[in-house]
């Protein structure tokens, strides 16, 4: 497969396909308050450990960077945008990034950036499609969007199942939620020879 770069260095937003919000939140923080497995921000030298936008651990965002910086993507996928702490981190290591989350764009974003607010479910399948056809494939993707068996399961599913995701790594986030495992769990992996 073709894996030429996305190209253009300008930074799209598409709303699409925007899925209801549980509970009436118009934003990520109304939504799910101030989660106390956050560190709060360290001062010094590794940026990544001082941006309050990180919704990860400190040992959840090293084993991102160190997976990014070796694999270096050409095209990288981000279901579950929050504040956009990873996606700075996800950008700054990919030729190009495709973000979706149901909320607004968190702040300005990186220009290799394109962001497609709405439902993953709707969203993704497209995107997954056109990259196919115009013989791209995607090297990174990190799940951490919709948190229920069933979404969980549908974003891996979408993403195993596109001839676009022949040689990628994927990273799910919150493994430790019982609802996230049990959409893990549910990915019938041995349907996809491509799993290893």
């Amino acid at each position: 497969m073709s894996r030429a770069d996305s190209g253009g260095d300008d930074c799209h937003a598409k709303d699409e396909g925007a899925g209801a919000l549980p509970d009436g939140a118009t934003t990520f923080a109304e939504l799910h308050g101030d989660p106390a497995n956050i560190p709060r921000p360290l001062a010094g030298s590794i940026p990544a450990f001082a941006d309050p936008a990180w919704v990860m651990s400190f040992g959840e965002r090293a084993a991102i960077i160190g997976i990014l910086s070796q694999l270096r993507p050409k095209i990288s996928i981000e279901i579950g945008v929050a504040l956009g702490g990873s996606l700075d981190a996800v950008a700054a290591h990919s030729g190009h990034v495709h973000a979706f989350d149901l909320f607004d764009e968190p702040r300005d974003l990186p220009a290799n950036v394109t962001y497609h607010r709405g439902d993953s479910h709707v969203l993704l399948p497209r995107i997954l499609a056109e990259l196919e056809s115009a013989g791209q494939g995607i090297d990174f993707a990190l799940v951490d969007g919709d948190h229920s068996a069933v979404g969980v399961r549908q974003d891996i599913d979408d993403i195993l199942q596109s001839r676009a995701a022949e040689h990628t790594i994927i990273l799910a986030h919150d493994t430790m939620n019982e609802q996230v495992r049990s959409g893990l769990d549910a990915v019938r992996y041995a349907d996809y020879p491509k799993v290893r």
